[in-house]
């Protein structure tokens, strides 16, 4: 048992969850929400993946009838996991990668614990908002999460980490409250002289941002250079959510590929509730969101025509 699992164990021991195999269980009348923990064949290096958390909840009544491409709009206001349409209905589901010497157990636990008892709830509200503006404010009254910081991250740790991805490569830059980082997709492109013709991805880390069911907090986006054809852009959605579920050795997937705006451009968002700003997690998204550009670069991005699949018909 990884000490991320005797974390959480201690601290639902007295709460009305029930333990089943490799992990928690707890019911409502809108759904069952479980968290386990599969272990992963590892070797000795400490930053070997051991388990992967899941975090996955079937919504059982009062979950609006979603199609395919309302639950990729949907994505777009995701939290603690994606949306995605099962045999048995709407489900939501956020996974995490544990190392063999993690630095932040108690931290990650801290994530995992807010998950598991919140993404029913907030995934329940966050749908039934898209669906009746009255059904939005009264569960946001219900869910009750704090919509103003007590303290701000500091303007001088944005120049701070700018300055630092500056170094890496990246060209990075502060803004009121937060980052936007740029990153080339093409092979030999330099992100440190995006230009307007570049294939280069847009990050943004925006802090005390007010989400419209989950309060305040941060929030991590990434914007391609361009989308795949619209027809297609629904199916993309749902297949990079699933393949980053599918991967051992990744960045914590508590967010989603959503569509967002009038033109329903393919944007990936993570929303993490907070009542105060902190510096060290302004870092730890920055860092996720790099990283999962440098997957999407790696596995599913063909320069000058974008996202591709080999043999499917649904590339850019």
């Amino acid at each position: 048992m990884s000490r991320v699992e005797e974390i959480i164990a201690d601290q639902l021991g007295s709460q009305p969850s029930e333990v089943i195999p490799n992990g928690h269980r707890y019911r409502l009348a809108s759904g069952i929400t479980e968290l386990t923990f599969r272990p992963v064949v590892s070797g000795t290096n400490p930053s070997d993946v051991t388990h992967i958390a899941t975090v996955e909840t079937q919504f059982v009544e009062d979950m609006p009838d979603f199609s395919q491409a309302e639950l990729a709009r949907l994505n777009r206001r995701s939290a603690f996991g994606s949306f995605y349409r099962a045999d048995d209905g709407v489900r939501s589901k956020a996974t995490y990668s544990i190392y063999k010497s993690e630095p932040n157990s108690q931290w990650v636990a801290f994530i995992l614990l807010i998950a598991f008892v919140q993404q029913q709830r907030l995934g329940l509200g966050i749908a039934q908002a898209d669906v009746l503006d009255e059904l939005g404010r009264a569960n946001r009254a219900s869910l009750n999460y704090p919509r103003n910081w007590t303290r701000s991250v500091p303007q001088d740790a944005f120049k701070a980490f700018a300055d630092d991805l500056w170094r890496a490569g990246y060209a990075s830059f502060t803004r009121p409250d937060g980052l936007a980082v740029n990153i080339n997709l093409a092979e030999g492109g330099s992100s440190r002289t995006p230009t307007q013709s570049s294939e280069t991805a847009l990050l943004h880390i925006s802090t005390d941002i007010r989400h419209p069911l989950a309060g305040a907090g941060y929030l991590g986006t990434i914007e391609l250079p361009f989308d795949p054809p619209q027809r297609h852009i629904v199916e993309w959605s749902e297949y990079l959510n699933a393949q980053e579920h599918k991967q051992e050795d990744f960045p914590p997937r508590l967010g989603a590929w959503g569509l967002r705006g009038a033109g329903n451009k393919l944007v990936y968002a993570l929303f993490l509730p907070a009542d105060e700003g902190d510096a060290l997690v302004v870092w730890a998204i920055t860092n996720w969101l790099i990283m999962r550009t440098l997957w999407i670069k790696r596995a599913v991005w063909q320069a000058g025509s974008g996202l591709h699949r080999p043999g499917a018909e649904r590339n850019g």
